[in-house]
């Protein structure tokens, strides 16, 4: 997983942009990958997603 931070144009925050790469993973053009786990969520925090997980594998 790579995470780099990108500042907004008014240079009061930054926004990190996660980008995790397959090597040699088939894909065809416009197919993506849909997680096991969605997660739609306002509050992303760790708190928060782990007790979205625990309740879906509940």
């Amino acid at each position: 997983m790579d995470a780099r931070l990108v500042d907004t144009p008014s240079g009061l925050s930054k926004v990190i942009m996660l980008n995790k790469v397959y090597v040699n993973r088939p894909c065809d053009k416009g197919y993506f990958y849909q997680p096991d786990i969605p997660f739609n969520g306002l509050e992303w925090t760790t708190e928060a997603l782990l007790k979205h997980v625990k309740s879906t594998l509940e």
